[in-house]
């Protein structure tokens, strides 16, 4: 880490700490309160160093999310957890029976 600015290992350190779970550049720029024409260039140093790396994102393919360099693929598995989560705490939907209508009811009308 000899070199490096005092943003620049802000930047790397906010990387570290987000594990393999990666981190946007929006949310190295709330954690560190760096302005983005800076975090923009610290990335672009590290990159060149092979301290870290981008990855496509999990969540949004559009969206680049930063890892350390030896550091391998983003962790999917929070996804699904997320879902599952969710899904829990929905409240059961009720069948049509529930609400005291049939669940097949068609009148059919003769001319």
């Amino acid at each position: 880490m000899q070199g490096l600015s005092k943003e620049q290992q802000k930047v790397y350190q906010q990387i570290e700490l987000s594990g393999d779970k990666g981190i946007w550049v929006r949310d190295i720029k709330l954690a560190t309160g760096i302005q983005q024409q800076t975090i923009t260039k610290a990335l672009k140093i590290l990159e060149s160093r092979r301290l870290i790396k981008s990855v496509q994102g999990v969540h949004s393919k559009t969206k680049k999310l930063y890892m350390l360099y030896d550091v391998g693929e983003p962790n999917r598995r929070d996804r699904w957890v997320m879902w599952a989560e969710f899904a829990r705490q929905c409240p059961r939907r009720k069948s049509p029976a529930e609400f005291g209508t049939p669940a097949t009811s068609s009148t059919t009308g003769s001319s």
